[in-house]
């Protein structure tokens, strides 16, 4: 069975992903109309694994950095460069975007695997436990209203 992996080239954490979840808790018939998608075609592992939604496998950023061999943009010597600035008008559309400058940042400072187990306790409900994605607005575990961890996340849910 294939792992999935969390972290991202950009410092988009990937384990908050809607199509990474629907895929691996098999509701990928809920989410797919809204993504403009098949059932079928909801299905990723990760930004740095061979399966990515499609959306992702065309990702100029993601691109860039397996053709440089860059673990993350904060560690390559063109950062910031015109493509991750350009991905920045995506975030009105996607509001989650936003928290990359801040877990770059931490990358660099703190290391993957410091801000991969903060992204996870950061992604999961506190009452419970289970991990939520980005635009998820209740609990899957408990039920818990996960608007109001939105609010404190600083995330809209769209």
């Amino acid at each position: 069975m294939k792992q999935f992996n969390y972290d991202s080239y950009c410092g988009n954490y990937c384990g908050a992903c809607e199509i990474i979840s629907a895929y691996k808790n098999n509701t990928q018939n809920e989410i797919a109309p809204q993504w403009g998608a098949l059932p079928e075609e909801i299905k990723c592992f990760g930004c740095k694994t061979e399966t990515v939604y499609k959306n992702c496998s065309i990702c100029k950023i993601r691109k860039c950095a397996m053709e440089r061999g860059t673990e993350h943009c904060v560690v390559c010597k063109d950062f910031p460069c015109e493509i991750l600035k350009s991905g920045e008008s995506l975030v009105e559309q996607l509001p989650h975007l936003k928290e990359i400058p801040l877990n770059m940042q931490t990358i660099k400072e703190k290391g993957t695997e410091y801000w991969l187990t903060e992204q996870k306790r950061k992604w999961q409900c506190p009452n419970c436990g289970e991990p939520f994605s980005w635009y998820q607005e209740k609990c899957g575990g408990c039920g818990r209203n996960l608007s109001q961890d939105k609010d404190y996340l600083k995330i809209k849910v769209p």
